[in-house]
């Protein structure tokens, strides 16, 4: 499969990074395309497979209204870079976001430049809070939910909660 992935804040940044991760040892997976955008520059710092080319910094800034920011922002950065690559090259877009979180509000705008320079189906991969990140953000995390659904083709949701309880548990049992 070629796919472009698109990871939007620190959840979405690092899911990208960890599928791309197995492309650059098989030749099968050899057509995978990462772009990372972020407000955290440690967070852009750490990801290992994506290239310093495909990393962007959004400011810490209000982005309620993300068309606003084209002229500060890298979203024209980032509308190049979607622009740079050859129509047809991928088989879907793969957005990647955690809903709840700051960046995820980005997907429509972004989705809207995609739909405008590209024609692969374009999916989301979102991940639902963990219990301990609160009940506000689990609100948000729906209402974000319900904002994506009509943008994208498809949706794949991961529940964080299920995730740290499974690693919580292996990490008891092999330390019993």
């Amino acid at each position: 499969m070629r796919l472009l992935i698109l990871g939007l804040g620190t959840a979405g940044s690092k899911i990208a990074d960890a599928i791309i991760r197995p492309s650059r040892h098989s030749d099968r997976c050899s057509d995978l395309h990462a772009i990372a955008v972020d407000n955290d520059p440690e967070v852009l710092e750490n990801l290992v497979h994506i290239g310093e080319e495909a990393k962007f910094y959004f400011p810490k800034d209000d982005i309620e209204s993300p068309e606003l920011l084209t002229t500060r922002f890298t979203i024209d950065e980032v509308k190049a870079k979607l622009k740079g690559f050859d129509i047809g090259t991928h088989d879907a877009i793969l957005v990647c976001a955690g809903l709840g979180g700051g960046l995820v509000s980005l997907v429509p705008h972004l989705v809207s430049i995609i739909r405008e320079t590209m024609f692969e189906p374009v999916f989301a991969l979102v991940t639902i809070p963990a219990e301990d990140e609160g009940e506000s953000r689990l609100i948000r995390a729906m209402k974000n939910l319900q904002m994506i659904k009509p943008l994208v083709d498809g949706i794949i949701i991961f529940d964080n909660q299920l995730w740290l309880d499974k690693v919580r548990g292996e990490l008891t049992e092999t330390t019993l």
